[in-house]
């Protein structure tokens, strides 16, 4: 596989909405995950077709307005955090056949778009700063704030939205993980995407993906990741890990076809599963 499949940069002085992923320009068959930039008084309009859709406020403020099943909703302001380095994000979850659009209200607005197929029906959800679970995870230097977006909240039938922050050059995903396998109890196919926010923008970040060693057709990529860009992950453990010096956040998007998500939903790589025991490892003087 092509790392280029992989990869997808934005062009970050482009207002307006950039279609980063999509099934026809990358290896996954689902997901499609894109960005909006805003200057204060623009519009977005948009349909949700066939798929569900979730609008993550990355920064900036805005007013949202939705027709779904002849209801109009208005949602606004929205947001209003500088950036992911302060504080949890607003989503906005849309189900199929909706009509939407975005009015940016501060003098740039930043918007995660992400979409995929799902069954119809639904209404929007919105869900605020104040209703995202915020948890530590890891230890050490791949202790990393994961914030849960719509994980758990009934607001999505197929996809699952959130962010992860982590200190500068620190490893985050770590145990690796994989979830691209469908068995019962123990793992779940799930495409992802992650889009990378890097401050200041000059930093990098190395993103890597690996199969199981006995996989003969084994992807093994170490890819460098700049602010905005955006990786594919089809499948395989795919940890990452940041530049000294820079404030590192990735949006992560998974998607299943399945509408069941939590425990047994992913294999840790078994190499490294050890550093799990997080109590041990403190316990362990020259770390």
């Amino acid at each position: 596989m092509d790392r280029m499949d992989l990869l997808f940069r934005s062009d970050i002085t482009m207002i307006g909405h950039q279609t980063l992923v999509t099934p026809g320009k990358s290896p996954l068959k689902c997901l499609s995950f894109g960005r909006l930039l805003l200057s204060k008084g623009g519009k977005f309009r948009a349909k949700t077709g066939e798929e569900e859709v979730v609008l993550d406020i990355l920064a900036g403020t805005c007013e949202i307005r939705v027709t779904c099943e002849g209801k109009s909703y208005t949602y606004g302001p929205l947001g209003g955090r500088a950036d992911v380095f302060h504080g949890n994000p607003t989503l906005l979850c849309l189900p199929p056949k909706a009509e939407y659009e975005v009015l940016a209200l501060s003098p740039e607005l930043d918007v995660a778009v992400s979409s995929a197929p799902a069954p119809p029906g639904g209404k929007p959800v919105l869900i605020m700063p104040g209703e995202v679970e915020a948890r530590l995870v890891g230890a050490g230097n791949w202790e990393r704030l994961v914030r849960m977006g719509t994980v758990g909240k009934g607001a999505t039938r197929r996809l699952l939205v959130g962010e992860t922050i982590h200190r500068p050059g620190c490893w985050s995903v770590f145990p690796p993980h994989k979830h691209d396998e469908d068995k019962p109890g123990k793992e779940m196919a799930m495409e992802e995407v992650y889009f990378y926010i890097i401050r200041p923008r000059s930093g990098f970040a190395v993103q890597c993906i690996y199969d199981p060693p006995d996989r003969p057709d084994r992807l093994e990529e170490a890819i460098i990741v700049r602010d905005g860009d955006a990786v594919a992950i089809p499948r395989g453990y795919h940890p990452v890990v940041s530049a000294p010096g820079y404030l590192f956040c990735y949006v992560w998007v998974l998607y299943a076809e399945k509408e069941v998500y939590g425990a047994g939903s992913r294999t840790d790589d078994p190499d490294h599963v050890w550093l799990s025991n997080v109590e041990v490892m403190l316990k362990w003087p020259d770390l």
